[in-house]
């Protein structure tokens, strides 16, 4: 008899799940991973509902340089996922309550309003939900893919953006929704209706997407561009020539160590600019001007993404393709359905799961991946590969099923 199945006999015998996890966490201290005991264990925590206890355990045991398809590892990065928008709702919810911008008292607004707590955001109807948006701009858009859902089920939607950047964007892409302004000034004076939901939207995904059955089965676009915007870049980008327009954007991140991890140079990305048949755009918000010089990269410096959101949002729509590192580009490209591949770096962000080709946020979206850390040059040649094989046949790379959050979601929910 194996020692997996050793381990599966003494695990049925534990009275609980809690306690199974425990054993099997102490087992995996004491000796090696075992694989199927920990991944049995995992899912039936998951399919008991004790996600938390879950995320803990896979945080815990689950190996962090194992193989992208390695099945273990990739549901680890599943309940990983999971875990991350409780780690966001439980960071975000009191600062977002308590910001001096928003000039509100958050004991105040837990008395006259109510909260989703105990409650099932997916059946919530024909109520108002207030949306407290002060993220940054990936965050804010991962966030916003939920908007459409809660639309659909005769809410009401009052979107209160971070700033003042986001109101002509959401107007356009919500017009049921109210998009009230972003001073916040008078916020805790305004009159909301009747059994109102606020909560930061950070809540609204820790709600939302609590488990993986609640993710939508096609995630479709929900931003929608100024069309005269995007007719004039179409326009200009068809004057630069014959070939698919393809916008770039290679660095990114707030603080130094995660600058350092996801961004590249132009000189790594030499394989794609060797292809024939189209024409790269930057998309680099924040970037030097002679960062370019000497690259076949062309310029719009007019355009500035973290300053003129509505205006980056209609450049990304005119375009055939995006491809970008890790950083608020890809949700814009995600969010308006433009096709777009995503570097990754080796320790990546964990809403991008482990080892999958996909994401639940964007189908519009394809990862590719480093496999080891600063090693970028296999990233590109891969990239350069696909780019030239889309260019021949028209055809897009397709994702690989057993590299496929697919895969990952319907084994935990018990669908294979």
């Amino acid at each position: 008899m194996s020692t997996a199945n050793i381990l599966e006999m003494i695990i049925k015998g534990l009275q609980t799940l809690n306690t199974a996890a425990t054993f099997v966490e102490d087992v995996n201290s004491a000796f090696s991973w075992n694989r199927p005991a920990t991944i049995d264990t995992i899912v039936s925590l998951y399919r008991a509902g004790d996600i938390a206890e879950a995320c803990r355990l896979a945080a815990n045991t689950i190996p962090a340089d194992a193989p992208d398809n390695d099945m273990g590892a990739q549901i680890g990065s599943a309940m990983k996922n999971l875990d991350h928008f409780r780690a966001i709702h439980e960071d975000l919810t009191w600062r977002s309550l308590t910001t001096k911008r928003l000039m509100i008292d958050p004991y105040k607004v837990n008395l006259s309003l109510l909260s989703l707590r105990g409650m099932d955001i997916h059946e919530v109807r024909d109520r108002t939900v207030v949306a407290l948006m002060i993220h940054d701009i990936g965050d804010f858009l991962e966030v916003a893919s939920i908007f459409p859902e809660l639309l659909e089920r005769d809410n009401n939607l009052m979107i209160i953006p971070s700033d003042d950047r986001w109101l002509p964007l959401m107007k356009r892409s919500f017009p049921e929704a109210t998009v009230l302004q972003a001073s916040y000034r008078d916020l805790r004076d305004t009159i909301y209706p009747q059994n109102s939901l606020m909560l930061p939207a950070a809540s609204i995904l820790y709600y939302a997407r609590s488990r993986c059955a609640n993710f939508p089965q096609n995630p479709k676009p929900f931003l929608t561009p100024a069309p005269e915007a995007v007719s004039e870049w179409k326009r200009r980008f068809k004057a630069l020539g014959k070939g698919l327009k393809i916008g770039i954007s290679w660095r990114g991140g707030r603080i130094p160590e995660a600058i350092y991890r996801r961004s590249t140079n132009l000189d790594q990305w030499k394989p794609l600019f060797n292809v024939h048949g189209c024409h790269f755009v930057s998309l680099q918000y924040s970037k030097d001007a002679a960062e370019i010089v000497g690259t076949p990269v062309h310029d719009f410096p007019e355009i500035d993404g973290k300053k003129d959101l509505d205006g980056f949002a209609a450049q990304v729509a005119a375009l055939d393709h995006v491809i970008t590192i890790d950083n608020s580009t890809s949700f814009f490209a995600g969010a308006l359905g433009v096709p777009c591949w995503t570097l990754l770096p080796w320790d990546f962000s964990r809403r991008w799961m482990h080892g999958v080709q996909d994401t639940p946020f964007f189908s519009s979206v394809r990862l590719y991946r480093q496999q080891a850390a600063e090693e970028w040059d296999p990233v590109f040649r891969e990239v350069a590969g696909d780019l030239q094989r889309l260019i021949t046949t028209g055809i897009m790379p397709e994702v690989d099923p057993e590299r496929s959050y697919r895969r990952v979601f319907d084994l935990l929910e018990g669908k294979s």
